[in-house]
């Protein structure tokens, strides 16, 4: 894989293989607690990474083959493997865990979606949604499905590329808000207001959005009273008007 995202967790280290395994060392002489091999045949071009949750789990996102995203869930202390959930599309960001809402379950937000063309050529449509999955069970709580796309890098020409995944990793927050960017040239931010389990594009109350017209493959990074949003060619600040 080409993206890595270790986590440092009580004085240790962890990190992924290219094929969904993962490894447990020691902070200070790099000495191995455990590891759990990947995969069988799994792609080695998966764009997603590792993560670790409050509940002595650690999540890693893998494609295990062309077309095919995985969702592996890991015992922090064991390394066993607790469960593995496989998703229609591939997966090329890293997992987030947070809150789904506030006072709410622990919830594993992960970004579905192929990656789209470095160049305007090929153009056919394309699907992507974020899903939001109970932490312990992986049952779906919520999804948002984004506008078709057309396959391709919003904003690039052939003289100006950039060659983004189609997400940055998700961001969310301690309100259960899931702020994510894809490369269809929009930033969003997105919560189940009414807990139907199904985040609506056209309700305000769950989805707000902004075109920046540009590929992105960065997260939105939070501070109080503040989000800052990268694309190819962007950097957006918002802030609060409290």
């Amino acid at each position: 894989g080409y993206n890595q995202m270790p986590a440092v967790v009580d004085n240790s280290v962890l990190f992924t293989s290219v094929n969904g395994g993962a490894y447990r060392v020691g902070l200070q002489d790099g000495k191995e607690m455990w590891h759990t091999p990947g995969v069988d045949g799994a792609s080695t071009t998966t764009a997603g990474g590792l993560v670790v949750g409050p509940n002595e789990k650690a999540y890693v996102a893998l494609n295990p083959r062309d077309g095919e995203g995985m969702l592996r869930v890991f015992s922090l202390a064991t390394g066993e493997v607790l469960a593995n959930k496989t998703f229609e599309h591939t997966v090329n960001a890293g997992p987030a865990v947070g809150p789904l809402r506030p006072g709410g379950p622990l919830a594993v937000f992960v970004a579905v979606g192929d990656n789209v063309a470095c160049a305007p050529l090929g153009q056919h449509a394309v699907t992507a949604r974020i899903v939001a999955l109970d932490a312990d069970t992986l049952a779906q709580l919520w999804e948002f499905v984004l506008p078709v796309g057309d396959g391709v890098t919003a904003g690039i020409t052939l003289l100006d590329s950039c060659c983004p995944d189609v997400f940055g990793n998700p961001t969310v927050d301690a309100d259960g808000t899931v702020y994510i960017n894809w490369s269809g040239g929009w930033a969003y931010a997105v919560r189940d207001a009414n807990g139907d389990g199904t985040v609506d594009i056209d309700d305000s109350a769950e989805v707000t959005a902004f075109h920046h017209g540009g590929g992105t493959n960065g997260n939105t990074g939070l501070a109080p009273g503040m989000a800052v949003v990268p694309s190819c060619w962007k950097i957006l600040g918002y802030k609060s008007s409290d």
